[in-house]
């Protein structure tokens, strides 16, 4: 190709261009009401927001106007507009999904106790709780945040449930830790019950098995400790920690047969532990 064909062609691709944005991008006329609610319902909040704040501005407040309007400041994240639009223009509220819009927006704001006052109004669904668990998060509520979410956890979509079920096990989690360092063992069996209604993984049954035993609740340790599916432990350390702590149970139980079995496997898994070196003895003694 010459040199000037490959300008003209060039010329001609930048030309098409422009013509194809401007096209995508056009303006509606403001006076065309049907036209832009296409664009609200096509997901087109910024093209749709500059027509209606135009409409508005006119004086046309009939609802086709307020409510989309309100929506569109919203999902533009103009969260301060929403606010302010919807106090301003109480009609947008027909729409009882707009309530939880509104609360959405305090909370971005960070106007939690009127987020919260808002909420009172919503209709109860995934983002309601959404919104709710996030101003209990944000104040450090976390007694209203497990409770309510124990309450309404059968309601909870899927993503939203495994993600405040991973939250609130996370801090449970710190809580225990920090008991444990404090050597705070009832608050921390305490802890480790509540993630255990959480999440009942052998790996934490078995935690709490060991701390029944650390404050002497023999009887509890044994029967927490039955609770366990061996099959499902994952490692070496984790069957070995079974048996071993089944043995020690059941040696200040006075099992000692029982003692002595679970022992023996313990140490065919690791030999070397002076602790079950010691149990051993007492229960074959």
């Amino acid at each position: 190709m010459k040199f000037i064909d490959k300008i003209t062609f060039l010329v001609f691709l930048l030309i098409w261009s422009a013509e194809i944005i401007c096209q995508e991008t056009k303006s509606v006329p403001p006076s065309d009401l049907t036209a832009i609610l296409e664009l609200f319902n096509g997901k087109k909040y910024y093209q749709a927001l500059q027509n209606l704040e135009i409409i508005f501005r006119q004086g046309n407040k009939d609802h086709r106007v307020l409510l989309p309007l309100f929506n569109c400041y919203y999902y533009c994240e103009e969260y301060e507009k929403a606010a302010g639009f919807a106090e301003s223009n109480t009609e947008v509220f027909s729409d009882m999904q707009n309530h939880l819009l509104y609360a959405h927006s305090l909370y971005y704001l960070g106007k939690l106790p009127e987020a919260e006052k808002a909420m009172e109004k919503a209709p109860r669904s995934d983002l309601y709780y959404q919104i709710l668990f996030s101003i209990f998060e944000t104040e450090d509520r976390w007694n209203n945040l497990k409770y309510e979410f124990h309450s309404c956890r059968g309601k909870l979509g899927n993503s939203t449930l495994q993600f405040w079920l991973g939250k609130i096990t996370e801090r449970t989690a710190l809580q225990y830790n920090n008991y444990m360092k404090e050597q705070d063992f009832n608050r921390a069996a305490e802890a480790l019950r509540e993630i255990i209604s959480l999440d009942s993984r052998d790996y934490y049954i078995l935690s709490l098995a060991g701390l029944y035993y650390a404050i002497e609740d023999y009887e509890n340790a044994r029967l927490t400790a039955e609770k366990i599916t061996f099959n499902k432990l994952q490692s070496d350390d984790e069957k070995f920690t079974f048996y071993k702590l089944n043995g020690m149970i059941n040696c200040r139980l006075g099992e000692y047969e029982k003692a002595a079995a679970a022992l023996t496997t313990a140490r065919k898994i690791k030999c070397i532990d002076y602790d079950l070196e010691y149990y051993t003895a007492l229960a074959y003694y």
